[in-house]
């Protein structure tokens, strides 16, 4: 062995280097720690829970459900809508309504973009749901724009809110 070697490993730039590489072992181990931490309780979130242990909920079905018309009355535009919502609950809820009609407002029809959901037959913007299906008629109004182009016949993005 030469004399370089073995001061490189025995002197003072070996000890350096031990110290550094322990440091980077020691960052590496950290991270990767938290890395595990991070994977493992991603599979506890309540999204990823099945229907029986996230309990009972009210959805929309969307097979059952469509975009049924839009008139204009005044200075107003009046969207209808039949939804067919299900309830797995064991007993009747009340619930609210929201559409959301981006591309409308954008298109300029509306100039409100989240619309509350009202009964067609009572005006009412509280629905009460009773378990199983249930078909509603749903209107969304809002002030109208410039254009009386409705921008496509998709239902809108709808979320629901028990109360």
């Amino acid at each position: 062995m030469s004399a370089y070697f073995h001061l490189y490993l025995c002197g003072r730039n070996a000890a350096e280097w031990l110290i550094s590489m322990r440091k980077r072992m020691l960052a590496a181990e950290i991270l990767l720690q938290v890395l595990c931490i991070f994977i493992f309780s991603c599979g506890k979130c309540e999204n990823n829970l099945s229907d029986t242990e996230a309990g009972p909920r009210i959805y929309i079905d969307y097979e059952k459900s469509f975009f049924n018309d839009f008139y204009i009355e005044e200075n107003y535009v009046i969207f209808e809508c039949k939804y067919t919502i299900v309830s797995e609950e064991n007993e009747p809820k009340n619930i609210k309504m929201e559409g959301e009609f981006r591309e409308d407002r954008e298109g300029g029809l509306i100039t409100e973009e989240l619309l509350k959901a009202t009964d067609k037959e009572t005006g009412d913007d509280v629905f009460e749901i009773f378990p199983g299906e249930n078909r509603i008629i749903v209107l969304y109004t809002a002030a109208h724009g410039t254009e009386m182009v409705k921008q496509n016949r998709l239902l809108p993005e709808t979320r629901i809110y028990c109360i």
